[in-house]
């Protein structure tokens, strides 16, 4: 998505050029960010999600499995 709207990036920028399209190049480069920054908090969501499972995996050696598995599903539903 971020490779299609950098792509149409310059069609915009000649677009706002026009007087009725003025705003036109704001709105594209909101859109391109906005991409990129839905893209970057995905990933820190993810990253923090598989850090707290890792964690609790490490920590509950002793435990039964289902106990484990138990723990597992509350932290993933609990951070999505």
């Amino acid at each position: 998505l971020f490779i299609i709207y950098a792509m149409f990036l310059p069609v915009s920028f000649i677009l706002s050029m026009i007087p009725s399209f003025d705003g036109m190049s704001k709105r594209a480069i909101t859109k391109l960010f906005n991409t990129i920054l839905t893209r970057a908090g995905i990933t820190l969501i993810i990253t923090t999600a598989f850090s707290i499972s890792t964690m609790l995996y490490t920590l509950s050696a002793g435990y039964p499995f289902f106990l484990i598995a138990f723990l597992q599903i509350v932290t993933f539903a609990g951070i999505y």
